[in-house]
């Protein structure tokens, strides 16, 4: 991975930060198995796994700088947008240039050692997204339904299944009567 990133908001290189190539993406979190095992019982007992947290460690250099003062000057500003007011690491919106329409959120985890070349700086920035999944942009969908038995089709672009949020609104003087939402899940 060679492109940007955004973090909160903000684009890294407004703080002259460039990602590095080398950098690497982990395409699915460790996992967390549960698993029981029994002394004297060969193997164990299966009882699934979940998605683990979500680690990312971005090899980075902070570029631009005309002096080792300024350096500093752009390093302390990139600290100000990772912790709040109290210096507790937020949670942040990170989103990668090469997939702009999902986001992690993710905060600060570890540690941030900075090595110092005149006035570059590198540094493997890691964070943690405690909630593992990308998320994607929503997509609102009206329809006006004028008839019986009406069906509509709304269909996730995730791999995470994501119920739709229904909202039913009466513009008319009339009762809606005999309504039903069905929920049907294509396996």
């Amino acid at each position: 991975m060679a492109g940007g990133f955004k973090l909160g908001g903000i684009d890294a290189s407004d703080f002259g930060i460039r990602l590095l190539q080398g950098t690497e993406i982990n395409i699915l979190p460790e996992t967390r198995d549960m698993i029981g095992t029994i002394p004297g019982m060969h193997g164990a007992y299966d009882f699934g796994a979940v998605m683990d947290v979500r680690n990312f460690e971005l090899k980075c250099a902070m570029i631009g700088a005309r002096s080792p003062e300024e350096l500093q000057q752009r390093i302390r500003r990139f600290v100000q947008h990772l912790v709040d007011a109290n210096g507790h690491p937020r949670t942040l919106t990170l989103v990668f240039d090469e997939e702009p329409d999902k986001t992690y959120y993710v905060r600060y985890s570890g540690n941030l050692p900075l090595e110092q070349i005149v006035n570059i700086g590198t540094f493997t920035l890691p964070l943690t997204a405690f909630d593992p999944h990308a998320y994607g942009s929503e997509q609102e969908v009206e329809q006006i339904i004028t008839t019986s038995l009406s069906t509509i089709r709304i269909t996730s672009q995730g791999n995470v299944a994501t119920y739709p949020v229904i909202v039913v609104s009466n513009e008319g003087n009339n009762t809606v009567q005999g309504f039903k939402v069905r929920f049907f899940r294509n396996v």
